[in-house]
């Protein structure tokens, strides 16, 4: 359409999918992501409130709880949703390491799962690999990359409004605009990414994801087996949600998991497992003959094509 057109369409982002709407006036648009907004808010206050109350009434805890989380919550920077200063900020960005409030987490699911991948403290469970990633990073640590050169760009208080969060969340990790500068030349980036996960180096490692300095392929060539081989949950998960492929081979036909030491043995294992059992799923859904379909050819609706088991992670999914 024309750029009027464009300004009147707004998006619907799940794990999976997007759905696409374009309203008649930027008036109807606002009020269709107003009332969305408040729909997804009014939904996970709902969705806390029965966890606590299911929780009082079989005498169990909440995974709030649990020593894990509290030690989360302990990490420098992190009684502060890491984009408004809220207080004691009860949800969390996986792949950024960082915790924000309930008001910027339904802005996060925005922004797609390659950029922010949203889990409640207090609703999702929470396995080991995740907590380490969680206490490796922190919001102290994730703002010394995300939130450097603001200039005169004022951060958005707990009292903001949805506008001017979604301004600031989409600038921060959308445009990168705020992004601390990284100071190599463009054909350095291999070997200082390499040197790094030697290292064990954090902040560099995630600045230069942040920069996308590197490749899906130059980390597929052998620097995610050397992160298996290091045997760091963080670094190793960090490349996988880049979007690095844990089952590729290296020159000796080796795949990260043989490679593999201490916990991520254990992350690329069950990834191996979770791959195993969807080829199988799919060929129990390929082996259909046509007399055992009750559709025709013309009547059989689109296939849809599920998302690779190691891109879903557990979580409170509006």
């Amino acid at each position: 359409g024309d750029d009027d057109g464009d300004e009147n369409v707004f998006i619907i982002v799940s794990l999976d999918k997007q759905w696409f709407f374009e309203a008649q006036s930027n008036e109807e648009r606002d009020e269709w992501v107003q009332a969305i907004e408040q729909q997804i808010l009014f939904s996970l206050q709902n969705i806390e409130s029965s966890k606590a109350a299911r929780a009082g009434k079989t005498g169990g805890t909440t995974i709030a709880d649990s020593a894990s989380v509290q030690a989360i919550k302990h990490i420098p920077g992190n009684g502060f949703c890491a984009d408004c200063d809220q207080l004691n900020p009860t949800w969390a960005s996986l792949n950024l390491g960082a915790l924000i409030c309930m008001d910027c987490a339904s802005l996060h699911r925005n922004l797609g799962t390659h950029l922010s991948r949203v889990r409640s403290l207090e609703l999702d469970e929470w396995p080991p690999e995740l907590v380490q990633v969680m206490r490796s990073i922190g919001n102290k640590l994730a703002n010394t990359i995300w939130e450097v050169n603001i200039k005169n760009r004022v951060k958005p208080q707990p009292n903001a409004s949805s506008s001017e969060r979604e301004r600031w969340i989409r600038d921060k990790y959308e445009q990168k605009l705020f992004v601390a500068p990284l100071h190599i030349l463009p054909n350095q980036a291999r070997q200082t990414l390499i040197e790094s996960i030697t290292k064990e180096d954090l902040y560099t490692i995630i600045l230069l994801l942040a920069h996308r300095k590197v490749t899906i392929e130059e980390i597929n060539s052998s620097l995610l087996h050397l992160a298996a081989m290091q045997g760091n949950v963080t670094i190793l998960q960090l490349l996988l949600w880049f979007g690095a492929d844990p089952f590729i081979t290296d020159t000796n036909g080796r795949t990260p998991l043989q490679c593999a030491n201490g916990d991520c043995i254990r992350i690329l294992q069950t990834l191996t497992n979770n791959q195993t059992d969807f080829q199988q799923q799919q060929l129990k859904q390929t082996i259909i003959s046509p007399q055992q379909s009750t559709l025709s050819r013309q009547q059989r609706p689109p296939a849809s094509s599920p998302a690779p088991p190691y891109d879903k992670l557990p979580s409170t999914v509006i």
